[in-house]
């Protein structure tokens, strides 16, 4: 999978701002488990929300922050918050998840 992170260039824009690109990294993720939920909004709108959990192990880490985009099995998603610490129930920590998401409207 492929994060993509949004880093500043080193240069300003005519109002003086950073200009941003993006850096793109591969990462090995342990596994991906997806999700999807459909959301009636009314009759003619539907909303299905799609997006999974990565789950990493050492030696291969990953770390993110809300404005990272992902790219899993050639799919864009965003990350929902920061990196969070995969334990298991013995209490061990086994590495670090990333929930990611994204939102389609369908019209009926």
């Amino acid at each position: 999978m492929t994060r993509i992170r949004l880093v500043d260039s080193g240069q300003i824009d005519r109002g003086g701002k950073p200009i941003m690109v993006e850096a793109r990294t591969d990462h090995i993720a342990k596994a991906f488990a997806p999700l999807v939920q459909v959301e009636d909004e009314d009759v003619e709108r539907t909303v299905a929300n799609f997006g999974g959990t990565l789950y990493f192990r050492p030696p291969h880490f990953c770390y993110a922050e809300a404005s990272d985009r992902f790219i899993v099995r050639g799919v864009e998603y965003e990350a929902d918050g920061r990196e969070a610490d995969w334990h298991h129930q013995d209490s061990r920590h086994r590495g670090t998840v990333i929930v990611l998401r994204r939102h389609e409207v369908a019209h009926g």
